[in-house]
């Protein structure tokens, strides 16, 4: 494997994410599963093909993924929105956002709607020199045994089979 692309995979598996045990389960080993999960719906949809230039937009269609992916993981009622870590993934070195004309990016920002991160951001880059390596077929599965959470030597990427299914049910109604 190309050793830029380790590098990477290694930022992906230490997002920086909440973790307060008053709010995780040992599931997650107390760490948010947000950004992990938005960026599994972003590689997926980068993949699949719905994605096709380095240039992520906010969409509902995201969004709708996005929440798929934390329905697998989270309690129903727990109420999720891509908002909150679309925007808070600039955190990642790998992660820049783009401002709506006319706006600034500014930090700091509690952001609770898609409807509202999309009044004031485009979308989101990855960094020039990561995108390429997501276009490499089968980076999916370079990643599917790489950590999400800590501790490092445990996986969280989810079973194969489950994303099989995922995208079986998503992409079939798009």
């Amino acid at each position: 494997m190309c050793a830029r692309l380790d590098d990477f995979l290694n930022a992906f598996a230490k997002l920086r994410t909440d973790g307060s045990k008053k709010h995780w389960t040992g599931f997650s080993y107390y760490r948010s599963p947000y950004k992990p999960l938005l960026l599994l719906a972003v590689l997926d949809f980068i993949e699949s093909g719905i994605i096709v230039r380095n240039f992520v937009e906010p969409s509902f269609e995201l969004a709708e993924t996005f929440q798929n992916y934390c329905a697998l993981f989270l309690p129903p009622e727990r109420k999720v929105s891509m908002s909150y870590p679309f925007y808070h993934m600039e955190s990642a070195t790998f992660w820049n956002l783009r401002p709506q004309s006319g706006q600034q990016h500014q930090k700091g920002l509690a952001i609770s709607s898609v409807k509202r991160l999309r009044q004031l951001y485009l979308g989101a880059q990855f960094s020039s020199d990561l995108y390429p390596l997501l276009q490499m077929p089968g980076h999916m599965l370079t990643l599917s045994d790489r950590p999400m959470f800590r501790p490092p030597e445990s996986r969280f990427w989810p079973d194969q089979d489950n994303l099989a299914w995922h995208r079986r049910e998503r992409f079939t109604k798009m």
